[in-house]
């Protein structure tokens, strides 16, 4: 699951939407703990996983990532349908976040499904919809710059009817390339602001070089807008550089916690690569 990695670690019904908040990083006291609650599922996965953590209560900067967060053990995470079906995760200590195998809990696009989150005494809630429309037509041109350089651009048709929000990737098998991902750059993030069922375009900014008898797999995530957002936030965070705007990280965690939970399914077309 190449493309998983990619998308959510670079990776909300609309009767919810109102409850995605701007998390704002200098808005928080340096020596305040903060819940971190992250869960970004799919039908797709074989594992459904969800962390819970708490933020470093340190003198510095507030950093609001993955990688700056305390893992949580000892919380209760309740997984629950809109048909009333409900299942407990549990915790695991190779990947430090709550798991429930896919099998016994199926994620259906299209339905709305609830997260319950209790720690010490409190109750964190939120609830997501797996996206539900199918990319049904995609495809890509390749131009060969020079013997290292290739240009590639992705194409796909929008979901038409609602309103969609977009990730785009593509990686080869070329052992020239070391199987590499295509760096699509901020083209990466996609929506239908073009039109309601237009084709939307997407152009690598870097390819690696690729042989003659090289594939290549494109593939589009179709992905709620709070995840849309997050991982753009992420993208132009630069924590390091004291130029940059303060940037703000959507939340829609219920209660005085931070964090996302999100669905998204994602599609996949593969290709022969020619000189």
């Amino acid at each position: 699951m190449r493309f998983h990695n990619t998308i959510l670690y670079i990776l909300l019904s609309i009767a919810v939407m109102s409850c995605i908040d701007d998390v704002d990083p200098e808005k928080f006291d340096i020596g305040e703990e903060k819940v971190v609650i992250n869960g970004v599922i799919s039908p797709s996965d074989t594992v459904i996983r969800v962390q819970v953590s708490h933020t470093k209560a340190i003198i510095g900067e507030y950093e609001y990532d993955l990688e700056s967060q305390l893992v949580e053990p000892d919380a209760e995470v309740l997984l629950s349908n809109e048909d009333g079906l409900e299942v407990a995760l549990t915790y695991s200590q190779n990947s430090r976040m709550y798991e429930v195998k896919a099998d016994d809990f199926t994620l259906v696009p299209g339905k709305n499904y609830f997260l319950a989150v209790s720690l010490r005494g409190k109750t964190y809630r939120s609830q997501c919809t797996i996206p539900a429309g199918e990319i049904t037509e995609m495809g890509h041109r390749v131009k060969r710059v020079d013997e290292y350089e290739t240009d590639l651009s992705v194409s796909f048709r929008d979901i038409a009817g609602e309103e969609n929000f977009y990730r785009v990737g593509a990686f080869t098998n070329s052992e020239a390339g070391g199987g590499s991902i295509a760096s699509f750059g901020i083209d990466t993030f996609q929506n239908d602001n073009v039109g309601d069922g237009a084709t939307i375009t997407a152009i690598s900014d870097y390819f690696y070089y690729y042989g003659e008898d090289d594939s290549i797999t494109v593939q589009v995530a179709n992905i709620e807008e709070v995840l849309y957002r997050y991982q753009y936030a992420k993208y132009n965070y630069e924590g390091d550089d004291p130029f940059t705007e303060p940037v703000a990280f959507p939340s829609n965690i219920e209660g005085d916690a931070i964090g996302i939970f999100t669905g998204y399914t994602y599609f996949t077309k593969k290709f022969k690569l020619e000189n």
